[in-house]
């Protein structure tokens, strides 16, 4: 069960650590390149055509996530492009998002609500739009899921590392004891040496 939750727990490492790599790659791109991803779905409301779904996008050194909702009458005012289903692309960088960094605040996570509200000449509602959004710095959700699975590689490591210093120095890999005159259990743990590969096994 233990061995179990060992690999289940560096699987998630793993996991982290692509994603860390990934987070990585986009902060560079992101200077030159927006890149998003979003889902709509497509409804009706009171006679009104609604779309709903959320949004992921990278620009300039930011990770924004937001929830967006649109409604307009049957004939819409701003077309009918926007059908329903996933999408993605890719397009130059801008400035709307150094403006919305300006808007919400300092701070490397910001949260922020965005709405508009249009009517027609006799006051009848034309185009309802409602975004909630978080924004998160590249450097900062590079940290988050990169502590935990770099600091295991580098304790890991040392680990290693320690272990075969003490192996060529004739040393108990679990305690330390020196073992040059009981090379064949430590007097200190009571570990022994393995018969196959020479490793130090705790009884």
């Amino acid at each position: 069960m233990r061995k179990l939750l060992r690999r289940i727990l560096w699987l998630v490492k793993g996991l982290l650590l692509i994603v860390f790599l990934a987070v990585l790659v986009l902060w560079v791109r992101s200077y030159w390149r927006c890149d998003s991803v979003w889902h709509i779905q497509r409804g009706e409301l009171f006679g009104r055509t609604t779309t709903t779904g959320p949004e992921l996008a990278s620009q300039l050194g930011w990770v924004l996530a937001d929830w967006t909702d649109v409604s307009w009458p049957a004939q819409p005012p701003i077309g009918d492009s926007l059908s329903a289903g996933f999408h993605g692309g890719s397009a130059r960088a801008g400035n709307y998002i150094r403006d919305l960094r300006e808007e919400h605040g300092p701070g490397p996570v910001r949260w922020g609500r965005d709405w508009v509200r249009q009517y027609s000449k006799n006051k009848e509602p034309r185009l309802f739009y409602d975004s909630h959004e978080l924004r998160i710095r590249h450097w900062l959700l590079a940290i988050i899921c990169g502590a935990w699975p770099i600091t295991s590689l580098i304790l890991a490591a040392r680990r290693s590392i320690r272990r075969r210093r003490l192996l060529l120095a004739g040393c108990c890999k679990v305690c330390g004891y020196d073992l040059r005159a009981t090379p064949t259990r430590c007097p200190e743990c009571g570990a022994v040496p393995s018969n196959r590969n020479g490793n130090i096994v705790a009884n």
